[in-house]
This record gives structure tokens, C-alpha cells and sequence, in this order.
């Protein structure tokens, strides 16, 4: 943060402080709303349930497609936001010599960092949600759910790079296209 001003330095505490409310609402609310209805769910069930849970399991996979969709997209917007209004400190690089491609790569390894910090976060919390989840429906409702890496996240890694690649290059590029040094100098 120290290539920021006062007034985007605010910005981002807001936005960092919203993000993480939102977040702890979600684990509240999942472990106390959910988590219960879940486990009264599992432990008066029978085998008319398991042809249900084929049409849930598809149902809750659109839904983690787009919350990824909506991620990305909160990706490409933030670091475009934060693109534009660092017009200044991208005019400095470009009055020290710096190649439209530097800013450009410079932003691209912010946008990649990003990425990779929320992908390993996400798949941490993630996993460690599932095996706290699965031992607790182990214990009180005598279901085993298996824990394992399934092969469909090793291409779901591979597309959120992919993707938070483009996101983190096009809006790097597009800005660094249009901001003019003598503006904003």
C-alpha cells in the first residue's frame, strides 16, 4: 500500500473490512443455520433421499460455478479499479524509463498474486470446511463421506489460473494503453 494515497488507502480498508464481514457472516451463518438443518437432514434419512441428492449435486455445481464466475469477475473489476487510479504511479514508472510492457507486467504479477493467494486460501478452507464437515456427520449421523482430491479440481485450478490470467492482464493492459504521462504527472 505505500504507492497509494490517503484517499485509496481508505478505499481498500473499507472494501478489505466488507470483505471479511461478508465472509464471517457466511461461516456464522452456515454453522448455525445450515449445519443444523444438514445434520437433521442426514440423520432421519432413507434410500428414497439418494436419488434426490444426483439432482442436488448438479444443482450445487452450477452454483459453484458461478460464485467462480462472479470471482473472476471481482478480480478483472478490482484490478482494473485499482489500475485506474494508480494513473499516477504508473506515470512515474513511465517518467523513469519504464516500457508501457513493465507497468503492464508489474500489474499482471499483482493480478496473479491475487489469484494464487485466494486459490490456495480457498482450497485450504475449503478442504479444511469438508473434513471438519465430514468428520462431524461421521460422528453424529454414521455418514462417511470420502476425503480425497477429486480429479475435477486439479482442471478447476487450471482454469482459475487461466482465467485469472486474462483478468489480470486485460485490465493492466487496457489502462496502461490509455493513461498518458503528462496527464497524469
Amino acid at each position: 500500500m505505500p504507492a497509494m494515497n490517503i484517499k485509496q488507502r481508505l478505499w481498500l480498508l473499507v472494501i478489505t473490512v466488507l470483505s471479511l464481514g461478508l465472509f464471517a457472516s457466511g461461516i456464522l451463518f452456515s454453522y448455525y443455520l445450515v449445519l443444523p438443518l444438514g445434520l437433521a437432514f442426514f440423520t432421519g434419512f432413507d434410500a428414497q433421499i439418494f436419488s434426490i441428492l444426483g439432482n442436488v449435486e448438479k444443482v450445487l455445481q452450477m452454483l459453484n460455478y458461478a460464485v467462480l464466475a462472479m470471482a473472476l469477475l471481482i478480480i478483472a473489476g478490482s484490478l482494473y479499479w485499482f489500475s485506474l487510479c494508480s494513473a499516477h504511479q504508473q506515470a512515474i514508472i513511465r517518467a523513469m524509463r519504464g516500457t508501457t510492457s513493465q507497468v503492464v507486467s508489474l500489474y499482471f504479477r499483482l493480478g496473479m498474486c491475487l489469484v494464487g493467494l485466494g486459490l490456495a486460501g480457498g482450497l485450504i478452507l475449503g478442504h479444511g470446511l469438508y473434513y471438519c464437515l465430514s468428520s462431524l456427520l461421521q460422528s453424529r449421523a454414521g455418514l462417511y463421506l470420502p476425503q480425497q482430491l477429486a480429479a475435477e479440481e486439479g482442471v478447476l485450478v487450471v482454469g482459475v489460473l487461466l482465467l485469472g490470467a486474462l483478468c489480470s492482464w486485460l485490465p493492466a493492459y487496457l489502462t496502461a494503453l490509455r493513461n498518458d504521462i503528462v496527464e497524469n504527472l
